[in-house]
């Protein structure tokens, strides 16, 4: 199996981007991935975040959104966690709070 260490930014037009990461599996490559959209506020919205059921458990959600927030962080953005497993993983890990729009 490939073990991509670093998600890859796409900007993906309209205000839209994700990191995403690809791994091999034995029936061909998987895509996991986190997206967001920008608002007028200024704010990014974490909307959506997927690994396919053949790699879940192996951490790569909580590496995407790590760097989602990581990139947030160095672009001096505000974030709405809209997405359920990154609202549940900032509230495990607090040091991420500061980024969350009031």
């Amino acid at each position: 199996m490939t073990d991509l260490s670093e998600p890859v930014f796409e900007d993906l037009g309209a205000g839209r981007a994700r990191l995403s990461l690809v791994r091999d599996t034995p029936t061909g490559p998987k895509l996991s991935e986190i997206t967001w959209y920008h608002r007028s506020d200024g704010t990014r919205v974490l909307d959506h975040t997927f690994v396919p059921p053949a790699l879940n458990g192996q951490g790569l959600a909580a590496t995407l959104t790590e760097a989602a927030l990581t990139l947030a962080r160095q672009d001096q953005v505000r974030i709405v966690p809209q997405c359920s497993f990154v609202a549940r993983w900032i509230d495990r890990h607090p040091a991420w709070q500061d980024l969350v729009a009031s």
